[in-house]
């Protein structure tokens, strides 16, 4: 079992220096000056403060930071069955490039149609306007961008020319209208529109009693804020176990361990929020909460990582956004509030100062009730 005291009681080592790099037991890579701490679960992790962060579900820009191992039938069986949000989802660069591929195929595909039936010794189109492959290509290129035919055109005299030019412009409806969807559903995508949501860098733990609770702050940068915007407050976090952790190598010799990860939902004070000014979110901390008594060492020795998640739906496009955060036990601060970051001018304007929007100040709320979910004066 562990020793009372969680992290505060593991043993403390620093590894002597060394021009090579030291493995932890997870697979990550460590340096010769980071401190280590002995977790029975994870191994050997670093210590707070050192050079290596603590593992993460989602990184600080808010991306998902979970990896799927799969066999490349799995990937094919449910990636390439949605094939329209896979290349959404991919790259500029794959979009671009698939399509490109795309269009040269067909003209070169049509060319060669054109250039058989065109043949001399063709029993379809004995006409001979065609000198060259390069006239086909010419002629394929024109009839499918219909930018207008030179020296070579399709005439009555060629009858499966015609059939050729009738299938060619139907394919290339098909392929304009996939190709035109896939480019505008990627260019109105509201992923860029979560990145104008400011959270602070920390969760505050503030006051005593039946008055402590858990706070976050977020503001929104933009003038016209989300429309019918919400947020949730989820808590990943390793249940206490005696049963040793099963481990594995893969084919790389990469280390894993095998971990329980359960998950609670926070209830929020309020989870419908308008972002017209920085919004404090908080979730009180009673006998039912997960969070009831738990200390700092608590929340290290559970892994715990809060997950944020801020949904609305944007007044311009009308698509939903939904913007991540999530702090890890590091990023708690116990006994702290945030300090204000709204001044009033001269001229009787509010002004948001989001450079304080992570700025916190020792607790002056624990005699007191905080205000819940209420916008940050």
């Amino acid at each position: 079992g562990r020793a009372a005291g969680g992290r505060a009681n593991m043993p403390l080592m620093t590894r002597e220096r060394s021009s090579r790099l030291l493995e932890s037991a997870s697979g990550r890579v460590l340096s010769p000056d980071d401190e280590l701490l002995m977790d029975p679960l994870m191994g050997w992790q670093p210590k707070a403060g050192s050079k290596k962060s603590t593992p993460r579900l989602i990184d600080l820009a808010g991306n998902i930071q979970v990896k799927r191992r799969m066999t490349f039938a799995q990937r094919a069986g449910h990636y390439y069955k949605d094939l329209f949000t896979t290349i959404v989802d991919a790259p500029w660069w794959k979009l671009l490039l698939s399509g490109g591929t795309c269009y040269m195929s067909m003209w070169f595909f049509f060319a060669v149609l054109y250039w058989l039936g065109d043949n001399e010794d063709s029993a379809f189109c004995n006409t001979s306007q065609l000198d060259t492959f390069v006239d086909a290509l010419l002629l394929s290129i024109d009839s499918q961008t219909t930018i207008g035919f030179g020296n070579y055109s399709i005439t009555s005299d060629c009858f499966s020319g015609v059939i050729i030019l009738i299938i060619q412009c139907l394919c290339s409806v098909i392929l304009d209208a996939a190709y035109m969807g896939l480019v505008f559903a990627k260019i109105s995508r509201p992923q860029h529109r979560a990145a104008t949501l400011v959270f602070s860098d920390q969760v505050c733990i503030s006051g005593e009693g039946k008055n402590r609770c858990l706070l976050f702050r977020v503001a929104d940068q933009r003038k016209r804020q989300l429309v019918e915007a919400s947020a949730r407050l989820l808590m990943y976090y390793t249940p206490a176990t005696t049963i040793p952790p099963e481990t594995s190598f893969d084919d790389d010799g990469i280390k894993h361990t095998k971990v329980a990860v359960d998950v609670e939902q926070l209830e929020l004070e309020t989870r419908q929020i308008f972002l017209l000014l920085p919004c404090t979110v908080l979730h009180r901390i009673t006998p039912d909460s997960p969070l009831y008594r738990k200390s700092a060492q608590d929340l290290a020795r559970m892994h715990v990582e809060f997950v944020v998640l801020i949904e609305g739906t944007t007044p311009s496009t009308g698509m939903l956004v939904q913007a991540r955060k999530s702090y890890t036990a590091e990023e708690v601060a116990f006994d702290r509030n945030f300090v204000h970051c709204i001044t009033l001018d001269s001229e009787g304007h509010y002004q948001v100062h989001l450079n304080l929007i992570s700025e916190t100040m020792p607790d002056r709320h624990r005699n007191g009730r905080h205000p819940g979910g209420s916008v940050d004066g």
